[in-house]
């Protein structure tokens, strides 16, 4: 029989949602509880702690961990009713008794290390800021450590004897926050300039004024192209880190003057040849 009822539980809270949920999750612990499956009791008491802090609560949580065998959540929870706001001298008492039985059969680790950082044991959930004082069943355990950003610093392999308290004292400093990377600007890439062939036939002189003129207006469109091909590598750019229409219309526009001005700058190049081939 459960050392605490219902009543108990509900005797200095008023009746309100909270409280009835809290009824709920108190009498599905008692079901439980009867039919023996401990551990569905135990957290069933637990939650209705959780919703209506009731010092019975735990000591029912307590005795059903106890029957599961896993006294360490035992002790943890009387230990927890002791801190409850309200608890009677009644269920004080109670609960100093069972943690007295129980010392001898689980173990306590103190640990200790720099502020900022968290620990846990046996990577179970429970992570705790430092200075902290965990209960745990006896053998053997993982003690982790934690940064604040949440990535494991340390873990320490210890054996806990029962009834024994082992203190654990970690030096590690948390590292910095990393910097974010620099992400360089892009490069801008003009495109090569293609050397105008001459034309098959042997040259016996220079190319005439006309070639030049053509030749030349090829120079400044490849120029232009190289221009506007750096250009549209900036535009691309600036469209990737934060896509709109008018970023996306800019690139457009100006890969379509480099396209031109290579067209432009190949045709006066033919044409410039080809001036310089029937002047021969």
């Amino acid at each position: 029989m459960l050392p605490f009822a219902l009543l108990l539980l509900l005797s200095s809270g008023p009746a309100d949602e909270t409280g009835s949920l809290a009824a709920k999750h108190f009498a599905a612990g008692e079901a439980a509880f009867k039919r023996a499956d401990y551990t569905a009791a135990a957290l069933a008491f637990e939650r209705a702690y959780g919703l209506a802090p009731r010092a019975a609560a735990l000591l029912n949580a307590a005795e059903a961990w106890e029957k599961s065998g896993m006294r360490a959540k035992a002790y943890s929870d009387c230990r927890r009713a002791l801190l409850t706001t309200g608890i009677s001298e009644t269920e004080a008492a109670e609960a100093e008794r069972r943690m007295a039985r129980f010392r001898p059969k689980i173990g306590l680790v103190e640990v200790s290390g720099p502020t900022g950082v968290e620990s846990d044991v046996d990577a179970g959930g429970d992570r705790q800021s430092l200075p902290t004082v965990f209960v745990v069943e006896p053998g053997q355990r993982a003690i982790i450590l934690y940064a604040a950003s949440g990535g494991r610093l340390e873990e320490r392999v210890i054996t806990v004897p029962a009834g024994a308290t082992v203190q654990v004292a970690f030096e590690v400093a948390p590292p910095p926050d990393p910097l974010p990377p620099e992400v360089p600007p892009p490069r801008a890439l003009v495109p090569p300039v293609p050397t105008p062939q001459p034309a098959a036939a042997a040259v016996g002189q220079g190319p005439p004024l006309l070639s030049w003129v053509a030749f030349g207006g090829a120079g400044v469109a490849l120029g232009a192209a190289g221009i506007f091909g750096a250009l549209s590598l900036d535009a691309k750019a600036a469209y990737e880190s934060a896509p709109t229409r008018a970023r996306a219309d800019a690139f457009f526009d100006r890969r379509t003057g480099a396209n031109v001005c290579i067209g432009l700058a190949v045709g006066a190049a033919v044409a410039g040849a080809a001036l310089w081939w029937f002047d021969d």
